[in-house]
């Protein structure tokens, strides 16, 4: 009886299960060998005949696989794509009997052959971010831990050798913005950090959701002991939040920003906040990150390009498009049969702006 062959999910199929994945990583095995995929199915039929389907019942179609034969095509509802790279140890994960999963590592490196650079880096907020999307959520989004991290892309980017993405992997490595709670919230980041050169506004060293202890003698005004700025910058005694139209909204949410805005000043912090509308607002949010600026005491050091407006519009472009989907619908999930009528929160794979952190 011939063995049955293993069949490797990666790419846009990797992306989706890695963004709606809850929980911890709960899988077989990872392999500790270096992969050479030679026990890989070769075309769709063969994905097909081999794939548990209820795995990826919201994943849409075509499924993504990866196979050592061929190129890139598109046949019975699945893309094959080729990998003739010995990929590092541990690249891809078992999730059942013959059916393999790409880790989120090599999906990042993947993904750097598919999606334009800022998405890239939003991609790998993901990863390293504590939410998935979730339509059982009234916000599209739900908590968990990160899947990955700045330090584990690194190394594995380190173990891998020619691999088409990895120039673009470890190009985008650098910006990726750990601890992130929401799209949005890593949008707003990226927005703020990233240098010049790449439209941003160079805020750079920005922390997510660093956690501010408060002091013994101000605990009797709260009942909280610590509180989580959005951003926050080593050194500087400046929180900036970001006020979305859902997270806050209710009155014990309310309360608690309100005790938050008091009690900052006399721990010696100067809040700051900005909107989705200003977000949403080229010439608004420029006035609020020089507003930042000012209030963190950091001058320019970037020469600004001269063609900075046009590299902004495109940093711009990419990065709020997000909230829509990333482009082409890379890891988006198609099929919106469990949906509300009405609810397109999770549709195209991510979060309408009034869902969203």
């Amino acid at each position: 009886m011939t063995p049955m062959k293993n069949v490797y999910l990666g790419h846009s199929t990797a992306a989706w299960y890695w963004l709606h994945a809850k929980g911890a990583l709960k899988v077989i095995a990872q392999h500790p060998r270096r992969y050479v995929l030679s026990d890989a199915v070769s075309c769709g039929e063969e994905a097909h005949a081999a794939l548990d389907r209820s795995l990826f019942t919201r994943a849409g179609a075509p499924l993504s696989i990866v196979t050592p034969q061929g190129g890139y095509r598109s046949r019975g509802g699945v893309c094959v794509h080729r990998s003739c790279a010995a990929l590092p140890a541990k690249s891809f994960i078992q999730l059942k009997d013959n059916i393999f999963i790409a880790s989120p590592e090599l999906s990042f490196v993947q993904a750097a052959t598919e999606l334009p650079f800022y998405q890239l880096i939003h991609y790998g907020c993901a990863l390293c971010g504590g939410y998935v999307l979730s339509d059982e959520s009234e916000t599209g989004i739900l908590s968990r831990d990160p899947l990955s991290s700045v330090k584990k892309l690194q190394a594995y980017l380190q173990a891998c050798e020619c691999m088409n993405g990895l120039k673009a992997a470890r190009k985008a490595l650098p910006y990726i913005l750990e601890n992130s709670w929401s799209p949005r919230e890593s949008t707003s980041g990226l927005l703020i950090s990233l240098p010049y050169k790449h439209g941003g506004k160079a805020l750079s060293d920005i922390r997510l959701n660093q956690r501010i202890d408060i002091p013994a003698h101000l605990r009797s005004m709260t009942d909280r002991n610590y509180f989580v700025a959005d951003f926050f910058w080593p050194g500087k005694m400046v929180t900036a939040e970001y006020d979305s139209d859902v997270a806050h909204s209710g009155d014990a949410p309310r309360m608690t920003d309100a005790i938050k805005r008091n009690l900052l000043p006399l721990m010696g912090y100067t809040p700051f906040s900005f909107t989705r509308l200003q977000v949403n607002s080229d010439r608004e949010m420029d006035k609020a990150c020089e507003n930042l600026r000012a209030l963190l005491g950091v001058r320019p050091r970037q020469k600004i390009p001269q063609d900075y407006a046009q590299r902004k519009a495109e940093l711009r472009r990419q990065l709020l498009s997000c909230s829509d989907g990333y482009s082409n619908g890379y890891g988006a999930t198609k099929m919106n049969d469990k949906l509300p009528r009405g609810n397109k929160s999770m549709e195209n794979g991510a979060l309408n702006d009034k869902n969203e952190r």
